[in-house]
């Protein structure tokens, strides 16, 4: 289960706080018959903040209270995608890992704050996702503690126009002093430049009216792979994936199995997922929606089995087209995405069955 809210970490609390906090959590979990808790706090916290002490030590208790009250049972914390302070969450990553049983990574999410241009892009991409844990573990944490989060879901991205841009300064203003002012008085060259400056000002407007009239003229090219998107901001950058919508897998494999998409399904090679743009039969806007499917999300187990990760997870299980949605293109989709999922387990098996053989035939040729 997820803890209750709030967490007691801010300064003012302390060990009485969190004891009580604690014996409420474990009585929960043992009343609804559960077997743990997962924490998942996301909000900002610098290095220095105590809060993130309190963090640690709220873990850390309620781990040893629970071990002693239901045997058997684990804790987890949620960290995010990279340790480097996503969205300013700046914790103390290692220990917390340290006080839990697990670490759920949650590789998604991760143009929370885009700093480069502020288009439409994947939600998890395959070079962020392997960074990402590669920095932990350059940190030095346990793999067999780590548990590769990922997504079930996706986002439905709306395009809009670039725009031309706000006209500048013109360079051709002349100013008192200037070669072919000598001869004029001050007061004249001062009439003669505000004069100026007002024709230039209502040639700007005028320009400016027509680049708007012009971009809402534009005609949408629904191929378009750039998809720019509008800035919201998010923690103090400016341009972020607020601009979607959270859009789950059913929903987005329903769009391609209707074939409501302009495009189909397409690939961004560099990124490793998939994506397609449709336009809205009501407003007549383009949308482009980057999503996971079974052969990015193979991608990603691939990686977590290479670290030596304990396992994977995705974000959330009931993101897939459920007994009886989507007909029988809805029921393959979502047997694909289990077949995937299993992947990671199986082919581990395989992995240990050979290196078995491989002893083995050593054993068998060095005996002979």
């Amino acid at each position: 289960m997820a803890p209750p809210n709030p967490l007691p970490i801010s300064a003012s609390d302390d060990a009485t706080a969190r004891a009580i906090w604690i014996t409420n959590t474990v009585n929960q979990i043992q009343s609804q018959f559960l077997d743990g808790v997962v924490f998942d706090f996301e909000g900002p916290l610098l290095p220095s903040d105590p809060m993130n002490v309190n963090y640690v030590l709220l873990v850390n208790e309620t781990r040893a209270a629970l071990r002693a009250a239901v045997p058997g049972s684990q804790v987890g914390v949620c960290l995010a995608w990279n340790p480097h302070g996503v969205d300013g969450r700046y914790y103390d990553n290692l220990n917390l890992m340290k006080a839990a049983d697990l670490a759920y990574i949650m590789s998604y999410d991760t143009r929370s704050q885009i700093l480069g241009q502020c288009i439409a892009s994947a939600n998890a991409a395959l070079p962020a996702t392997r960074w990402g844990l590669e920095e932990y573990l350059t940190l030095g944490a346990d793999p067999q503690k780590m548990i590769l989060g990922v997504p079930w879901y996706g986002y439905d991205y709306t395009c809009v126009g670039g725009g031309k841009g706000r006209r500048g300064g013109n360079g051709t203003t002349r100013h008192f002093g200037e070669r072919g002012d000598e001869t004029a008085s001050p007061a004249l060259a001062i009439m003669l430049e505000m004069k100026k400056e007002e024709e230039e000002e209502e040639e700007w407007e005028e320009e400016k009216q027509e680049e708007e009239e012009e971009e809402g003229n534009e005609e949408i090219n629904p191929l378009d792979v750039n998809c720019p998107i509008a800035m919201v901001p998010f923690r103090g950058v400016g341009c972020s994936d607020a601009a979607g919508v959270q859009v789950p897998y059913s929903i987005i494999q329903e769009r391609l199995v209707a074939g409501k998409t302009a495009t189909g399904r397409m690939w961004d090679a560099y990124m490793q997922t998939p994506f397609y743009n449709y336009i809205d039969e009501g407003d007549g806007s383009l949308h482009q929606v980057h999503y996971d499917d079974a052969e990015s999300l193979r991608l990603k187990y691939g990686v977590a089995r290479e670290l030596g990760l304990r396992g994977v997870g995705p974000y959330t299980f009931d993101d897939l087209p459920g007994v009886g949605e989507g007909g029988k293109e809805g029921e393959e989709a979502a047997r694909g995405m289990w077949e995937a999922l299993r992947a990671f387990t199986d082919e581990e098996e395989e992995q240990g069955k050979e290196r078995k053989g491989e002893r083995k035939r050593g054993l068998r040729k060095g005996g002979g």
